[in-house]
């Protein structure tokens, strides 16, 4: 059953606060709804007739706003204006213009004689105080009051009841003993605030406090009431509850507030205290919120229940932070790492229905939620010593170096660089080709830098890592000081084929003698990756014929067949053709520098250096693989690389005990090369 929230404007404007507001549902009759405004308009039915209209947008969708006024004389308009009530958030809102008319001839009754209308109603309490004693008015005063508090709890149950017994007179008509009921009620509210504002102490309760007094007993609450108001111990916000933290405080208060579709504002905050208010105009709603000795934070202050049903106009609020955000993404992140912006736009979405959060404000909050899940960008670097070395424990053989430089604090070094490789890589090289891959990517976390990775081919053409590197930027220095850290701990001494790009810095490390890849000492040799090649002749020529030759043809065994490309390409572009077979070259500008064709072309190799591998394909194959972890802390980085290794490792494992079950000698790829030659 759906709520229904009714403001009644009487004697206003509707532009202006209504005049009262109570909820209602599809099933309440318009017999009861005359009865709820006769009593919180306070007016006597005897002597008032009520006129209501409902105010509802008859606008197209789409098109600017348009009001009307509908009569609500009868039961049938009044369920059709609860229909078309306008939806906001879990409820529905319906505005009623009121008018009063006075009855010339009315009936007799009266059930307190010498009352008249509320508009100029006097007080019938004597204007001199009165302390403690009953009114003269009022000679039983508690039962009065015992009287009002059973109207106020059994409202609803009488309103159905009176609905049934009077429903053979029409929506409008109200019969004696329904008048009799509402004004009594009526009267009955303003002889209890006459009589409360007539006490001393201004706003006290009704009971004199003085029979518990002598009590050994606490005080009861109802003799509490006179010496002030009680604090609110249930509702949301109520005084005494109690927040993890200050943040946990203030994410629950701007749920509350999206919700709510509202906006608060916070008006004072410091180590012990903060307050926060409605940005409502008019709405009293307060609250003040301070720190326990214990750390937590509880609600000090939080006299009036939030009943302001105002609409939030901004799209994006101001209560929706990225803190908010990142608690809202966080499960969905530690399922899914590759969770994009529009995915978490929508799992913002689904739980604030009306709000629109910004690009930037999401952006903000998913990275306030990578550290949630993997550690502080900052305290990675603190814990990255303790990390490798509990995975060199865990995994015998793994082997790493992290350099720091000293800083001007005491105690304190500044984080350099790191290089690590696993133990079981490290023991898997002998029965790799000497030939390895290396690349580095970037780092798109808080603090940027480059992952350097290099790895090999197992004679199933799948790749493997061997070494992982982290330093600041692609440097000599830097590339020089990781193929190094990979040839002491990891390949160990002999011939070894190099596959990389045109970088400058690593073409810089095969011309030093201090790193063990020297080139003239034959400790190493250097090539160069085709694909990469071949997007540069794109680049240059914007020939995708040109890229295809190219490619097709720099792999060919024979020299004939090469030249027989490098024509096709001199034929359709000589600068394409003249770059190309400078491409091995230092200085490519530099004429008396002989040509490089065994940096680059198949059939000049020298002697199957390159085992068939021609590109970098497997280094890049692992930025893919590893595009989101670089992404992370650095900590999250060398766990990603573990753990990938390892699941690569339990799935090839068991691969490679089925084939000694079935008592192969070598690997299926291995295998058909045999049969394909032996056929040959």
């Amino acid at each position: 059953m759906s709520q229904v929230i009714i403001n009644v404007y009487y004697g206003r404007e509707i532009s202006d606060a209504p005049t009262c507001t109570f909820p209602v549902t599809n099933s309440t009759s318009l017999h009861e709804l005359r009865k709820h405004i006769y009593v919180s308009i306070h007016l006597l039915p005897s002597q008032f007739d009520l006129t209501i209209k409902a105010r509802l947008n008859t606008a197209p969708p789409g098109s600017a706003e348009k009001y009307q006024l509908f009569s609500v004389d009868e039961e049938t308009i009044w369920h059709m204006m609860l229909e078309y009530a306008t939806p906001v958030l879990n409820f529905k809102l319906l505005d009623l213009v009121v008018e009063s008319v006075p009855i010339v001839s009315h009936t007799n009754y009266d059930p307190y004689p010498g009352s008249v209308p509320r508009s100029s109603r006097d007080t019938t309490v004597s204007d001199s105080p009165i302390y403690y004693d009953d009114p003269p008015e009022i000679p039983i005063l508690d039962d009065l009051v015992t009287r009002f508090n059973e109207m106020n709890n059994n409202t609803s149950s009488d309103t159905n009841s009176s609905s049934d017994t009077n429903s053979d007179l029409g929506g409008s008509a109200v019969g004696e003993d329904d008048m009799a009921e509402m004004e009594d009620q009526i009267r009955m509210q303003d002889v209890m605030k006459e009589w409360v504002n007539s006490i001393p102490f201004i706003n006290r309760g009704l009971q004199h406090p003085f029979p518990a007094f002598n009590d050994d007993v606490p005080m009861p609450y109802k003799y509490e009431a006179f010496f002030g108001y009680p604090p609110r111990i249930d509702g949301q916000f109520s005084v005494g509850q109690m927040f993890d933290s200050k943040a946990d405080l203030k994410s629950q208060l701007g749920a509350f507030a999206l919700n709510n579709n509202l906006e608060l504002q916070q008006q004072y905050t410091n180590r012990t205290g903060y307050v926060v208010v409605c940005r409502a105009e008019g709405c009293p709603w307060r609250v003040y919120a301070k720190t326990t000795e214990t750390g937590n934070w509880t609600i000090a202050t939080n006299p009036d229940e939030h009943n302001c049903y105002s609409i939030a106009c901004k799209v994006d609020s101001r209560q929706l932070t990225a803190r908010m955000i990142a608690d809202v993404i966080r499960p969905g992140l530690k399922e899914d790492l590759e969770m994009s912006i529009k995915a978490c736009r929508f799992a913002v979405r689904s739980q604030y229905k009306m709000v629109e959060p910004s690009y930037n404000k999401i952006w903000r909050g998913r990275e306030l939620a990578i550290p949630d899940l993997f550690g502080s960008w900052e305290k990675a670097y603190e814990l990255l010593p303790s990390l490798l070395g509990a995975i060199q424990m865990s995994t015998p053989g793994t082997k790493y170096v992290i350099e720091h430089e000293p800083s001007t604090k005491m105690g304190i070094r500044i984080f350099t660089r790191v290089a690590w490789a696993f133990g079981p890589c490290i023991e898997s090289w002998p029965y790799l080709r000497p030939v390895i891959s290396v690349d580095a990517g970037h780092l798109s976390g808080r603090y940027k830098g480059k992952l350097f990775m290099a790895c090999a081919y197992d004679a199933e053409q799948q790749l493997l890592p061997i070494a992982f590197g982290i330093a600041d930027e692609e440097s000599s220095s830097n590339w020089g000081w990781f193929m190094q850290f990979v040839r002491e701990n990891v390949v160990g001494p002999g011939r070894i084929c190099v596959i990389s790009d045109q970088h400058a810095a690593i073409r810089s490390v095969f011309d030093r003698t201090d790193l063990g890849w020297c080139e003239e000492r034959g400790e190493a040799v250097h090539r160069l990756c085709s694909q990469h090649i071949a997007s540069n002749v794109y680049k240059l020529c914007k020939d995708q014929i040109i890229k295809k030759i190219f490619k097709k043809f720099v792999c060919k065994m024979k020299p004939w067949r090469f030249y027989e490309g490098m024509d096709l390409i001199k034929g359709r572009s000589i600068t394409t053709h003249q770059y190309v077979m400078w491409c091995g070259k230092r200085l490519q500008n530099l004429e008396e520098e002989p040509l490089q064709l065994h940096k680059w072309a198949q059939c000049h190799d020298g002697g199957l250096n390159r085992w068939g591998i021609m590109t970098t394909n497997g280094s890049e194959s692992l930025n893919n693989v590893f595009r989101v972890a670089r992404q992370l802390p650095v900590t999250a980085i060398v766990e990603r690389t573990f753990y990938k290794i390892v699941d690569w490792y339990v799935k090839r494992g068991k691969v490679a005990q089925q084939w000694v079950q079935r008592g192969m000698r070598f690997s299926n790829n291995i295998l058909s090369v045999l049969q394909y030659r032996t056929s040959k």
